[in-house]
């Protein structure tokens, strides 16, 4: 009868040391979880700073040629495909939290997985709002160059004309009016 309390014991210690072995395994995985977001963050961070270096490359380069729009487009592509990658991550971290019912068992656990979900969130929210304040920043200065350009060789447009023309990035004004160009170097010549 004495074996019966010990073995009590033992199956007591090895359920509990059972929990802690898959509680470790749980916050393992998590915490390679959140080294990956962090990276993706690092990531979407640094590569907002090389677009912004390139909006100002296009925007004071008279000749923005396709090549630097196109690496401009690809790097968009990637930051916005990272971006959709840490928000899913950033999802499941939040549904695999434990929920309100073993929070009271493993309230160190929840602490750590609800304060490492939050900061990872704003730091990704705050990276997500400069990199749109960017995109809005070099779309309105594209805006403003293309109205200054049609104001230069007398053309006037709408609001709607100049937004169609950057979603298009259809400058073919300037062809048309470049076309008349040879057309008054004769009289030119003639009048002088």
């Amino acid at each position: 009868m004495t074996s019966s309390p010990r073995r009590k014991d033992r199956l007591q210690q090895t359920d509990t040391m059972s929990n802690s072995t898959e509680r470790g395994a749980e916050m393992e995985d998590f915490f390679k979880t959140v080294c990956e977001v962090r990276n993706l963050i690092e990531k979407i961070s640094s590569q907002t700073e090389d677009m912004e270096k390139r909006h100002c490359s296009i925007l004071s380069s008279s000749d923005s040629g396709k090549g630097s729009k196109d690496e401009l487009e690809l790097i968009n592509n990637e930051t916005r495909h990272n971006a959709n990658l840490v928000r899913t991550k950033l999802k499941l971290m939040q549904k695999n939290c434990p929920s309100e019912d073993n929070r009271t068992n493993n309230s160190v656990i929840y602490r750590i997985q609800r304060n490492q979900h939050s900061h990872l969130t704003r730091w990704f929210s705050e990276v997500m709002k400069s990199y749109h304040k960017i995109q809005i920043s070099f779309r309105e200065k594209c805006k403003a160059q293309i109205q200054r350009q049609l104001e230069i060789v007398d053309k006037v447009t709408t609001d709607d004309e100049l937004e169609d023309m950057l979603q298009r990035d259809n400058l073919a004004i300037f062809i048309t009016n470049v076309g008349e160009i040879p057309d008054l170097f004769p009289i030119e010549c003639c009048s002088i």
